[in-house]
């Protein structure tokens, strides 16, 4: 049996929908992905302003998005969900208009997010096996 069979045979909820909501409470706890979209610009200091921008509007949404996960047991992957979050990490409730997709930007933030922990947890379990 291979590791990942192993993996999702030790952790597999009796149906999809109790998977993806026990995934996303499971890595509610866990850090956002650093970093964002950086901005070109022809102009050096125009470019470094529009990075740091952009970087300070992702590192928020990222933070928003990570403290929603928890609440979509209850009110699923919604704007109500988004709303709940960003006021856990101090910011109001209308926040949830920076998200236009609403619980869209949600789901895809829980996917990425997840592939980057799956890809470090492979990296650790291929060092263990073969370093």
């Amino acid at each position: 049996m291979s590791l990942i069979a192993f993996f999702i045979s030790r952790t597999r909820p009796k149906s999809s929908y109790t998977l993806w909501t026990t995934v996303a409470c499971r890595l509610s706890s866990t850090e956002p992905p650093s970093g964002g979209p950086t901005l070109k610009d022809e102009n050096p200091q125009h470019e470094d302003k529009r990075s740091t921008q952009g970087n300070y509007e992702e590192d928020i949404r990222n933070k928003i998005l990570s403290a929603s996960l928890p609440y979509v047991p209850q009110l699923g992957w919604s704007k109500d969900a988004i709303t709940k979050g960003a006021e856990d990490v101090g910011y109001p409730g209308v926040v949830h208009g920076m998200f236009s997709r609403g619980g869209g930007d949600l789901v895809h933030y829980f996917q990425t997010s997840s592939n980057s922990q799956l890809v470090e947890i492979l990296k650790e379990v291929s060092n263990l096996l073969l370093g």
